[in-house]
């Protein structure tokens, strides 16, 4: 019974085994991790966007400090405070995995279009070369940024 249906559910050029490509060449992946990433970036883009802007980090003492002070160091969604309070919480892995997943589907998009433009093999290896080493490099400036504000201590409240 199991066999009959997925002999039944075949989509052209894919495996009824969970939609893998059935040849798994790189372009094969990246077409579909592009396509999973972009998924996954309307939903915890909607989480990071309801997070900062609804205010769940945002300490009513720091608001008071803020309207009493003039000090936007405590108040708001991008304030220093906000971000503090942020990362660390359970938030945190939702920041992390956000910017993984932009950088990842932002340069593997990049990659695509520079593909259709550089043709020969050793350029693509190059282009291909150069953007991972961009993408290490925007995910480890977001990494040690996070992580130096997770060792910060707590911004007192004036």
């Amino acid at each position: 019974m199991a066999s009959q249906l997925s002999d039944k559910i075949s989509v052209e050029g894919f495996d009824s085994h969970f939609f893998v490509p059935k040849h798994s060449s790189a372009g094969a992946w990246a077409w579909l991790l592009q396509r999973i990433t972009g998924a996954l970036l309307l939903v915890i883009l909607a989480l990071h966007l309801l997070a900062v802007n609804l205010g769940f980090f945002t300490d009513p003492a720091a608001v008071e400090a803020q309207v009493r002070t003039g000090d936007y160091l405590y108040s708001g969604p991008a304030s220093y405070y906000a971000v503090w309070s942020r990362i660390h919480s359970p938030w945190f892995i939702i920041d992390i995995t956000l910017l993984i997943i932009a950088v990842y589907h932002g340069m593997n998009g990049l990659k695509m279009v520079l593909y259709d433009v550089v043709t020969t093999e050793s350029k693509r290896k190059l282009v291909s070369w150069i953007l991972t080493l961009i993408s290490l490099l925007m995910i480890g400036v977001g990494l040690w940024a996070s992580f130096a504000v997770l060792s910060a201590s707590k911004p007192p409240i004036l």
